[in-house]
């Protein structure tokens, strides 16, 4: 339920209410306030209006009566004996008198000869316990009475007007008119109360006299209303009302004495109809009233909206900025300056605020985007270095096994060739003392100096032999000195993770180079011995020609094998200084490998790492474009 219809249905509720409120109070108090003035003021006056338009309407047949009884003419005439003679002026006045009144009879009762005349002369001799109406009139001393009573002649019910007269105080007639039951009940039945209410005469004993409805003529009060009300009706000596129900109907009775004669006017009416004009009125009020409360209904619903239209407007622009599109260019026009026109001007100022604040975060989350991108530039580049790095590594790391494996090979060659050249070394010896004893021995000279040749051509065989390791040692050298320049150059790359392999690759180069320098030397002893070998041959061979050149050839060959001898030592203490470096070149390999395979372990954790590093720029950058996508779904500009 929204905000609107919830101030609709509360202020339309607290209206209805305190109208019908207001609504049912009034109904009480005038409902109060018109019993009262029903019962006490309209009712009573109705009541005495009819009672007097009904004594009106008796009055004139009663004054007639009286003017019967007040004729002297027939006072006298009675007087005189009632003459028959005379009985034509006596008809005629009674004809006026009925005529003028419209009645069913004009007549007098003699009291003396008990003679009942009417306009048309004698008509009957009243008897007593026929017409005790009369007798009964005579003794109650009263002037006038009203008695119900069936016409002898006609049969019918007739209401009669009775007047005593009197001639010097004594009682000498009964005059009266004779009225139809149905004429008195048709002037009864013409005053209406109210729509359906109706009047009718009851006498002091409680029977109906007069009623619209001839059947109940004659009926007594109590059987026509009830026992209680009857008797309430009455009680009084004046006014009196009482409530009734008869066949489910409420009925209102009110009774009021006829101050003409001892009868009672008796006024009935439905209670609905006595309280008809007050139900119009009330109705009229609930009817005006909901129409007051709908008119303020409709003008409590014209101010809810008046007040909500602000707040549709910021839910609209809330619903709107909370779409996809995330509007924020949305504005409320402030055209008050109440509490909603200040709710107003506080949602324009957070849409500001906020657009203010989106527009930096979506600055924000380019830069970051850029950022990302370049880091995740970055991070691949790496990668791919770390895993070219991790490649280099692992070639240096086979490398240098490669490089730990030669070395090893050239301190086993190192080592066999100091063995080899301390052989040589002994045959040089054993050649001094051949070359001795063949200086001694110039007869034996011949077959010497073929073993010498022999000797001097397996020596010849033997340097190029150590050519040949020198030459192995040198191609070692030259490889390992690649090798440590290329494991600096990997070391340089490696950056932090290199640099101890760096120092070690320098370490390894300067042995390479000290190596080819102990190598070139040898291979410069190695080509004198080659030369002084080729020498001592040709020397030999010259030796078979001649002993004197052979003597001298022996001696110059003995001094070049002293030479030899020297040098063989140089190059027995060069080979052991060579066993000796390279025995450290390879403890120098070795620790060298195992750098290498620690840094191509941390090459390795750092390519994984690189690699997650990089999965993870991915997922930033991932995060990065999301953010960027989500805070341009926002419009910042109309």
């Amino acid at each position: 339920m929204g905000i609107r219809l919830k101030l609709i249905v509360g202020m339309g509720a607290a209206l209805l209410v305190s109208t019908f409120v207001l609504i049912a109070l009034n109904i009480v108090q005038m409902r109060g306030l018109l019993d009262r003035y029903l019962l006490d003021t309209a009712l009573p006056a109705s009541v005495e209006s009819i009672a007097r338009s009904v004594e009106r309407d008796l009055q004139s047949p009663l004054t007639a009566s009286e003017m019967i009884a007040d004729n002297s003419y027939l006072k006298d005439w009675i007087a005189a004996g009632e003459p028959q003679d005379s009985l034509g002026p006596v008809k005629r006045f009674l004809g006026n008198v009925r005529s003028r009144q419209n009645a069913v009879s004009a007549h007098f009762v003699s009291a003396e000869t008990q003679n009942y005349y009417t306009q048309d002369g004698i008509e009957r001799v009243i008897k007593r316990g026929q017409d005790d109406w009369f007798y009964s009139f005579l003794d109650s001393g009263e002037k006038r009475a009203l008695s119900l009573d069936v016409d002898k002649t006609t049969g019918k019910p007739m209401l009669f007007i009775n007047v005593r007269m009197e001639n010097q105080g004594q009682p000498v007639a009964v005059t009266g008119i004779g009225l139809g039951l149905d004429q008195m009940a048709e002037r009864i039945r013409k005053f209406r109360f109210a729509d359906t209410g109706i009047v009718y005469l009851v006498s002091s004993d409680g029977h109906i006299n007069i009623h619209p409805d001839l059947d109940k003529t004659g009926q007594t009060l109590s059987s026509v209303t009830t026992p209680d009300t009857a008797k309430a009706l009455q009680s009084g000596k004046g006014y009196t009302v009482s409530e009734f129900s008869r066949d489910g109907t409420d009925y209102l009775a009110a009774s009021l004495p006829l101050s003409m004669t001892d009868w009672r006017i008796v006024a009935e009416v439905p209670a609905s109809e006595i309280y008809a004009a007050a139900n119009r009125a009330n109705t009229i009020s609930l009817v005006v009233g909901l129409l007051v409360a709908l008119l303020f209904l409709g003008i409590v619903a014209l101010v809810a909206t008046r007040m909500t239209r602000p707040l549709k407007r910021i839910t609209g622009a809330l619903t709107e900025i909370g779409k996809g599109g995330g509007d924020l260019t949305q504005e409320l026009t402030v055209d008050s300056k109440d509490e909603l026109g200040e709710l107003a001007t506080g949602f324009n100022g957070f849409v500001r605020s906020q657009r203010d604040m989106i527009r930096g975060l979506l600055e924000t989350a380019q830069r970051l985007q850029r950022f990302v991108e370049q880091i995740s530039d970055v991070m691949a580049s790496n990668t791919t270095r770390a895993g070219e790095q991790s490649h280099l590594t692992e070639s240096v790391a086979t490398a240098v096994y490669e490089m730990e494996t030669t070395v090893q090979e050239i301190a086993q060659n190192a080592t066999e060739t100091a063995n080899q050249l301390e052989q040589v070394g002994h045959h040089a010896g054993r050649i001094r003392e051949t070359m001795s004893e063949s200086i001694r021995q110039v007869g034996g000279m011949a077959d010497d100096i073929r073993e010498s040749a022999a000797a001097i051509q397996q020596l010849a065989r033997e340097v190029e032999d150590i050519g040949r390791v020198i030459d192995v040692i040198n191609a070692i050298s030259d490889q390992t000195n690649l090798l440590a320049l290329n494991a600096a150059i990997e070391a340089a790359r490696a950056g932090e993770h290199g640099r101890g392999f760096s120092v070690v690759a320098d370490e390894v180069r300067s042995l390479a180079q000290k190596t080819h320098s102990s190598t070139e030397e040898i291979r410069t002893i190695i080509e004198r011995l080659q030369q002084g070998s080729a020498r001592s041959v040709k020397a030999m061979q010259a030796g078979e020609q001649a002993t004197e050149a052979t003597v001298n050839a022996t001696r110059s060959m003995g001094e070049s094998l002293d030479e030899i001898g020297e040098s063989v030592d140089r190059i027995v203490g060069m080979s052991h200084q060579v066993a000796a470096a390279t025995e450290e070149q390879s403890s120098v390999t070795e620790d060298i490998s195992r750098n290498v395979q620690n840094i191509s372990e941390l090459s390795a954790r750092s390519s994984e790492d690189m690699t997650a590093a990089n999965r993870e720029v991915e997922a930033l950058r991932a995060m990065a474009d999301d953010l960027a996508r989500q805070m341009k779904a926002f419009r910042l500009d109309k």
